[in-house]
């Protein structure tokens, strides 16, 4: 009864043999286009660009969703970790908490990234990735950009998992915990 039912679900369409989840985290900057925000961020210029400037450049700073910014300590904190402060003396400390307060740090995320994995298989699954994956930072120093840098991954991987057996078992799991839930849905059970 099983082995027809795995010939069935598998010789189906495609779409119930393979699981696709997408990640899509944007900011709305540059039209979501990751192109035209590459070529805007590689004219800035560490030392030179002010805020103002970047504002111009269409790096709208303030109230962009998924965009991070932090001022301060806690830019420092996201950067070096909570115990990039342990060593300092004591009695130096209002001098840099005063020199911190000048700095702000923005993260800009750009992420559009597609996981297709195997559903159905006997003993080798085969999961691949694809898509853009980027973080652009910028630290402003007194209203002047003193660092920018971007950390970009194109993702296009492919990588095998061996498990005996364990495509028709994720399956059956899939299938029983949709069949209870539909069951006690229904008031059955």
């Amino acid at each position: 009864m099983a082995l027809c039912a795995m010939i069935l679900v598998g010789s189906g369409c495609a779409g119930a043999r393979k699981r696709t989840t997408h990640q899509r985290v944007v900011t709305g900057l540059f039209g979501n286009r990751l192109d035209t925000l590459m070529t805007n961020f590689a004219r800035i210029k560490e030392r030179e660009t002010t805020r103002e400037e970047l504002r111009g450049m269409g790096f709208t700073l303030e109230k962009v969703p998924n965009m991070k910014v932090f001022e301060g300590v806690p830019a420092f904190e996201e950067l070096f970790g909570k115990e990039w402060s342990r060593n300092i003396d004591p009695q130096k400390i209002p001098e840099l908490l005063q020199e911190l307060g000048l700095y702000t740090l923005y993260q800009i995320p750009y992420k559009n990234v597609t996981n297709t994995a195997d559903r159905i298989y006997m003993n080798r699954q085969k999961i691949q990735v694809q898509g853009p994956d980027a973080m652009f930072t910028i630290i402003a120093r007194d209203g002047k950009v003193v660092y920018a840098k971007k950390n970009l991954l194109y993702n296009n991987t492919v990588e095998y998992r061996k498990r005996i057996g364990g495509g028709l078992i994720d399956f059956l799991g899939e299938v029983g915990g949709a069949v209870n839930t539909g069951v006690r849905a229904a008031g059955g059970f």
